[in-house]
């Protein structure tokens, strides 16, 4: 899987998640984001879905945002689709607002070890609860 997050902004409280539609395991994909997202202290994600291709219907970001929903890791707004210039395919942009204290819990309960726990102060890492 080449799941990551890139900070391709000028915002280092905004990151962009890219490769989830190379992943088949929604769940996995999440425990990924969420050991980046605590380690970074990041807010704010960003990711991308096309929602059609060559005229079927792809789901790839709406599954991703619905199980962030689901799991209570956070709101996701979703834009309206567009039609990409530069492939001709229609897309979608969606916000992750991320739960801070949901990601934990989320952590918790399917024994994911988070890089920090809460206790770290290296330079590398930011945790905290944002609601």
């Amino acid at each position: 899987m080449t799941l990551q997050t890139r900070g391709s902004n000028s915002c280092c409280g905004v990151r962009e998640i890219i490769g989830i539609s190379e992943g088949d395991d929604v769940s996995e994909q999440v425990e990924f984001l969420i050991r980046d997202v605590d380690s970074r202290g990041i807010p704010l994600l960003i990711f991308t879905s096309t929602v059609v291709e060559d005229g079927e219907e792809v789901s790839y970001g709406q599954d991703l945002a619905d199980y962030i929903k689901e799991n209570k890791l956070g709101s996701v707004v979703k834009s309206r689709s567009k039609l990409n210039p530069n492939s001709g395919n229609w897309i979608r942009a969606y916000i992750w607002s991320v739960n801070g204290k949901g990601v934990r819990a989320y952590a918790k309960k399917h024994n994911i070890t988070l890089p920090c726990e809460g206790s770290c102060e290296c330079e590398e890492c930011t945790p905290y609860d944002w609601d």
